[in-house]
């Protein structure tokens, strides 16, 4: 059964093609560093249409409320590869990238290093050492600035991280993904004896010896 979907025009967009925005912004960069600095009417009409649009993919809020607006109708951008996951089955399907963050939630992590569950093991690959919460890399990208709490407060940590070759800044929204992913991974734990990273139909009960 078909749905019909009220959505603006740069989120249909978004959902056919995904975030070219970095893509388009060196494009745009280069067009305009090869603008010569003498400008004529012409060339300058030119400069200003490159600049606002320069401006426009790299407007942060424009980005958001187009993700939001998506999320509020139910759709996924095709390449955004985080994205909040809020059940078992969810957790179960989780794609590549998600993995990673599921990963490191620190109850998470530890149960993967002790080898107390199965961690994805047919496709994710540990490449970020062993360290757990705040010592881990991953935890540490995945919560910078973000408002968390202890039993006791909450705290917002800003980390100073040398990204590692090819790794990038999160978004605030994609964090508020995994934030989002991490609650649902504290219920389920605190609820379910089962792996959620183990994709057989019949997962395994965490090994909590």
């Amino acid at each position: 059964m078909g749905m019909v979907l009220n959505i603006s025009e740069p989120a249909l967009d978004y959902v056919l093609y995904g975030n070219k925005s970095n893509f388009f912004s060196n494009y745009i960069t280069q067009q305009l560093q090869q603008i010569k600095p003498t400008f004529n009417e012409f060339s300058n009409r030119i400069y200003q249409t490159l600049q606002n649009s320069y401006d426009f993919i790299n407007n942060k809020l424009t980005q958001y409320g187009i993700v939001n607006q998506l999320a509020n109708s139910g759709l996924q951008v095709m390449d955004n590869y985080i994205m909040p996951l809020m059940s078992f089955t969810e957790l179960q399907q989780a794609n590549l990238t998600m993995q990673r963050w599921i990963i490191c939630h620190p109850e998470v992590k530890q149960l993967y290093v002790n080898q107390d569950i199965d961690g994805y093991s047919e496709s994710y690959k540990n490449i970020f050492g062993k360290e757990v919460g705040e010592e881990d890399y991953n935890y540490r990208r995945a919560t910078d600035g973000l408002l968390t709490s202890t039993d006791d407060y909450w705290v917002v940590k800003h980390y100073i991280d040398d990204l590692l070759p090819g790794d990038r800044e999160l978004e605030n929204f994609e964090k508020f993904a995994i934030s989002h992913t991490h609650d649902t991974i504290d219920y389920i734990l605190s609820t379910c004896k089962f792996d959620f990273t183990c994709t057989s139909k019949t997962p395994p009960k965490i090994n909590r010896s």
